[in-house]
């Protein structure tokens, strides 16, 4: 045990051995861990402290530079303020200038207000002139300090342009540039500002210096005051005149009326007198109309002779002009610093922008580097506790293998005692085993003596008596013991028996006594304390004699009188109870009764069944037995048809039997039944068969939506049921329908059955109303979505989702998720929706013109199932209005819906996601959606012109193998098609910088199924590319895929130009090498190009190009390139009578588009 014990201990000690020197490995790693660890916290924490700063100096920076864009906003208003009120006061003196009323007067009094002025102006200049001497010396003192600052910064600033060629710190000097040439910037406007302040005060005292003209002027006034006097008078008196003439006027007019008057009037008198009157009137009107006359004459004359008034109205003419001149050159200036001050506050909102992206930046940095430095902590904790626990274990297992050790040379040392006590035990067990044995044979060996010397005694007298032994005896004996041992057998099984049946005698008689005891149990648990017989006195033995008092035999509760057991009463058993199988109980009457002949105990017997109404039979039973079973009842048990609660009113307890099968209408069918009528009209129970919807059920639940992309979200779900009512018509007593002429009619107010097209709510207007439909919109399960791109992703953004819960969809996927009016707002402005197309003149584009386009593009409903019809894009309201609804947003979102989505990349709006918020009106065109011609945005100046746009480069991918043989001329006539297509723009372009190049790369197959691979005719003028195309010519090509790859990687390396729009149109009627090209078995190199081309290589090439794929093809073998192609670009494809025009590619030079990939079609 112990030599185990001791290889145990040393295995053991061998296992602790190695993996002390394992956890001295792993706690020198630790340590070392641990010592990197500290030193990336130490760098960690630096890159906080001087991220930190940065963002300090980043926050400082945006903070002057908020400052300064608040300060010029200000100047900006200020400068509008003066430009509109020097507008206006050039309006109002235009007005006055251009005013016929205007007079002598007014315009001297304007000279004498602007001389005034002047006055005023000398004698302030004069009173200030010490005061301006001082102020000038201080500014000429500021204008120095300023020079001399500027003169300092500008040294500096060359300082640094120097340093930054010559030292690595580039990036901190840049910054110390930058601020110092800001700070130049404001010096220099400080200095521009002290300049013009220095001008007007030497103006202004070159004014205090001018008494002579001063005393000029007044004299000057003060004839003109006179001058003006003079005119005013004349003026009086032309006034007075004027009123004079007006009110002779008036009397000659009611004179004129009376005499009319008269005149109608034969028995009037005076007509002469009045019209002597109204001669005198003329007179006066005439003589009147003369002085006024003469005063006009006299004023103008006036005017006219006075030299100083010509002259002042020839100054003040001039000065007027001047005036308005410099004011208007003043507003061309206030226009020109209003601008100049636009593009600095661009200037510092960009910079804005530029420091607040580089704050986010940093702060994103900073927060980057914060959860690393959390890391490292952690990390540096894990470490310090690995180091720890590594450092423990270590000291635990020295300790451990020390013990071990000591434990193992004990063990030995105890080992060897142990053995030899082991040995000397065994050998003293061996002695006294063998101790035993010996007196053991002794014994033996005494009693063989002994009987060895009985045998012999026996011996001697067997031969000295002569004795002889019968057999016969002996087989006597056996025979009678076999006998007595069969006895004994028997008497053993049958006492066996007796036992068992003893014991089935123990189990019923403890049975026996079980029921017993249960029953004295029973009675000793009863609560009435009784025997439960009937207390009564027998009442024959009292009528007898009074004196005996025997007790009733029946039980407590019975009928009937009381009886003893005493021989009064009958002994047989009630009859009754006999036929009917009640229970046995004792005839009640007589002992030896003759009447009644039957027997029959106390009970009463009634019948158990039942009558037809479920009520109990009310006959009693007898001797014989009855069939029918009735109760006491009288009328129809049935209750009335219409489930109104009350009975039928038939006198017949058997109506039932006997009643009319008539017709009624319960709900939608026609039942047989009973007529089992009450006394009350009823409501019909049919339901309502008028035309409209009887009432619209909603219901609304959040549920829960996986799209097959296994994106989980939560949705509102609306579910919409049409309920039919019951008819309202009420039916007479006594009748079970109203007229069979009426229909069936609720009453409720019935709504139009139509429904949205889209989600398929019911119309909620009334039935038979005019004008278009409208409801509540519901979700749109009856719709999938599609696109011309089956392997599409349709991404769902939204302000009521959650930011970050993006649904996102594959085409042909349910589109339940989706409500109605929610999914026209989110799409917004000119979103389209699809209509099949039903060809000829009822297609929708010719139907409807600008507001419907006719789509040849292919849409799927899934993955690989390509809609096989066409269909056409109808605006939103237009859609809407075509299947006569109201639109399901509201107006405002109607006019957004309505208008163009073509936006400027620059000016548009985003949210901090970068988003383009839709709804904004800043930079989108302000034209209708699909309207006619140029774009209009209210950023129009802001764009980049048309110069400096490079125009269009078109290159055509041509097949020009055998096959290609039938289409050959037809490829050649849609080239040249697309070129003279395009004449307008190219005569556009030509009075720009843009221009429109062609190209032409032509392929036919890899040696020796090809004679040449590609052949390239590099961009140039449509003339040359026409040229070129017409000399091409089909040829060779052996198996059936083609050159496709390598041809257009060899368009990729064409010279196509930045800033292009870059187009290629490929024409071909085979695919590429390979088998997931094609499905024919003549194929070369079925694996694949033999130059090791790949689709994905160089359609990723066109892409980052910003080529435009479009294929027009010549057979149906190209369905499986398509779809392989798609997988890397989007290929458009065409067809040869298709118009292709290229005037809406130069917008996205300055504009793009809103895509909107939510479009939906009914499932079929």
């Amino acid at each position: 045990m112990i030599p185990d014990i001791v290889d145990a201990i040393r295995i053991y000690r061998r296992f602790v051995q190695e993996h002390l020197e394992k956890i001295k490995k792993e706690l020198d790693i630790n340590k070392q861990r641990l010592s990197n660890n500290e030193i990336q916290i130490k760098n960690t924490e630096q890159k906080i402290i001087e991220a930190r700063k940065e963002n300090e100096d980043i926050e400082k920076t945006i903070e002057i530079l908020k400052i300064e864009c608040k300060n010029l906003n200000e100047q900006l208003s200020d400068i509008t303020f003066k430009r509109e009120a020097l507008s206006k006061e050039l309006e109002e003196e235009n007005t006055l200038i251009n005013t016929k009323t205007s007079s002598e007067v007014q315009k001297l009094e304007h000279y004498m207000k602007d001389l005034q002025e002047k006055l005023n102006a000398y004698d302030s200049s004069t009173l200030n002139a010490d005061q301006m001497e001082l102020e000038k010396r201080q500014e000429i003192k500021k204008l120095e300090f300023f020079l001399k600052e500027k003169s300092g910064k500008e040294s500096k600033l060359a300082a640094y342009k120097m340093n930054i060629n010559s030292t690595d710190e580039n990036t901190q000097i840049t910054e110390r540039m930058s601020k110092d040439e800001q700070a130049i910037a404001v010096i220099s406007e400080k200095i521009n500002n002290v300049r013009i302040k220095i001008k007007f005060i030497e103006e202004q005292l070159k004014l205090s210096d001018q008494q002579d003209k001063k005393q000029q002027l007044n004299e000057e006034l003060k004839e003109i005051n006179q001058l003006v006097d003079t005119i005013r008078l004349y003026d009086q008196k032309i006034e007075l005149a004027n009123t004079e003439l007006c009110k002779t006027l008036s009397i000659k007019k009611m004179k004129e009326k009376y005499i009319k008057f008269l005149k109608a009037d034969e028995d009037a008198e005076g007509i002469e007198d009045e019209e002597s009157h109204l001669i005198n009137i003329n007179k006066t009107i005439d003589n009147t109309q003369m002085l006024l006359n003469n005063i006009k004459q006299e004023r103008q004359h006036t005017c006219d002779n006075n030299h100083l008034l010509v002259k002042i109205m020839n100054i003040l003419q001039c000065d007027i002009d001047k005036q308005q001149k410099n004011k208007q050159n003043h507003l061309a200036e206030l226009l020109e610093q209003s601008r100049q001050l636009n593009d600095k506050i661009e200037k510092l909102q960009n910079s804005l922008c530029v420091e607040e992206n580089k704050l986010k930046n940093q702060n994103q940095e900073m927060l980057d580097i914060s959860e690393v430095f959390a890391l490292e902590q952690e990390e540096y904790e894990e470490f310090i506790n690995n180091v720890k626990s590594s450092s423990d274990l270590y000291d635990i297992g020295i300790e451990l293998f020390q013990l071990l050790s000591e434990t193992e040379t004990l063990l030995i040392t105890t080992s060897g005692k142990l053995d030899k006590a082991t040995e000397a035990k065994r050998l003293i067990q061996q002695h006294m085993i063998l101790s035993d044995k010996l007196k053991l044979a002794t014994d033996e060996q005494n009693r063989l003596d002994a009987l060895h010397n009985d045998l012999i005694q026996q011996l001697n007298t067997i031969k000295s008596n002569n004795f002889t032994c019968r057999h016969e005896t002996s087989q006597t004996c056996k025979e009678q013991y076999d006998i007595i041992t069969k006895e004994y057998d028997n008497a053993q099984l049958q006492t066996k028996k007796l036992e068992k049946e003893l014991a089935d005698i123990d189990t019923y008689s403890c049975l026996k006594n079980e029921i017993i005891n249960l029953e004295k149990e029973a009675q000793r648990h009863c609560s009435c304390e009784t025997d439960h017989k009937c207390s009564g006195i027998c009442r024959i033995c009292f009528e007898e004699d009074k004196k005996k008092q025997n007790k009733c035999m029946f039980l407590a509760g019975h009928d009937g009188d009381h009886k003893c057991d005493a021989g009064h009463v009958c002994t047989q058993f009630c009859q009754m109870c006999e036929i009917y199988g009640f229970q046995n109980n004792r005839c009640v009457f007589a002992y030896e009764h003759m009447e009644p002949k039957y027997h029959q105990c106390e009970r009463i017997h009634q019948c158990p069944a039942t009558c037809v109404c479920s009520d109990p039979c009310a006959i009693s039973l007898g001797l014989q037995k009855h069939e029918e079973h009735r109760c006491n009842k009288s009328d129809c048990w049935k209750p009335c048809i219409f489930s109104c609660g009350n009975l039928c009113v038939a006198n017949d307890h058997n109506h039932d039997v006997t009643a009319e099968i008539i017709s009624i209408s319960i709900d939608n069918d026609n039942l047989q039944m009973k007529k089992h009528l009450c006394n009350q009209s009823h409501y019909c129970k049919g339901i309502c068969s008028a035309l409209g919807v009887c009432k619209q059920e909603y219901k609304t639940q959040q549920r829960k939506w996986t799209t097959e992309s296994g994106i989980e979200f939560s949705y509102e779900h609306i579910e919409v049921e049409e309920v039919r009512a019951k008819c309202g018509i009420k039916i007479g007593v006594g009748k079970t329908s109203h007229d069979a002429s009426s229909p069936h009619l609720c009453d409720s107010q019935h709504t139009c059955p139509e429904r949205c097209p889209d989600c398929g709510s019911f119309c909620r207007d009334p039935i038979h109303h005019d004008g278009n439909h409208r409801t509540i919109h519901r979700n749109k399960d009856q719709h999938i979505f599609t696109s011309t791109n089956a392997n599409q992703q349709i991404e769902i953004r939204s302000s009521e989702h959650e930011e970050g819960s993006v649904r996102v969809y594959k085409v042909g996927e349910s589109a339940k998720p989706e409500n109605c009016t929610v999914s026209c707002k989110r799409r917004g402005r000119s979103h389209f929706h699809l209509i099949e197309c039903l060809g000829n003149t009822e297609c929708l584009e010719k139907k409807l013109g600008h507001k419907a386009k006719h789509s040849n593009d292919i849409y799927y409903y899934g993955l690989d199932t390509p809609s096989t019809k066409k269909y056409d894009q109808v605006l939103c309201s237009a859609y809407w209005l075509l299947n006569k609804w109201h639109s399901p947003v509201n107006d405002v979102d109607r006019k957004l819906i309505d208008s163009c989505n073509v936006y400027c990349e620059k000016h548009v709006e985003r949210n901090t996601n970068g988003h383009i918020l839709k709804e904004s009106i800043k930079g989108f065109c302000t034209l209708g959606a699909w309207h006619i011609g140029d774009h209009v945005f209210e950023c129009q100046n802001n764009h980049q012109s048309l110069d400096m746009y490079e125009g269009i480069d078109v290159c055509f991918v041509i097949d020009t193998t055998g096959s290609m043989e039938p289409y050959f001329e037809k490829v050649k006539q849609t080239i040249q098609c697309i070129i003279k297509d395009n004449q307008e723009l190219l005569i556009k372009l030509a009075k720009t910088t843009a221009s429109f190049r062609f190209a032409i790369v032509d392929y036919r197959d890899h040696p020796p199924e090809g004679d040449y691979i590609f052949r390239t005719f590099d961009f140039t003028t449509d003339t040359l590319a026409m040229k070129y195309v017409t000399t091409l010519k089909s040829g060779s090509g052996g198996d059936f895929p083609e050159a496709v790859l390598d041809g257009l990687d060899a368009a990729c390396a064409l010279t196509w130009r930045e800033k292009a729009d870059h187009l290629l149109f490929h024409i071909l009627d085979a695919p590429p090498h390979g088998r997931i090209y094609h499905t024919s078995k003549d194929d070369k190199w079925p694996d694949g190009c033999p130059c090791g081309k790949i689709a994905s290589g160089v359609l990723n090439k066109m892409k980052k190009k910003n080529i435009t794929y479009h294929v027009l093809r010549c057979s149906n073998h190209l369905n499986m390139m398509i779809t392989e192609f798609k997988n890397y670009i989007d290929v458009k494809v065409l067809n040869f009578d298709d118009k292709i025009t290229f005037e809406n590619i130069i917008t996205r030079q300055v504009c793009q588009r809103l895509i909107d990939t939510e479009m939906t079609l009914k499932k079929t």
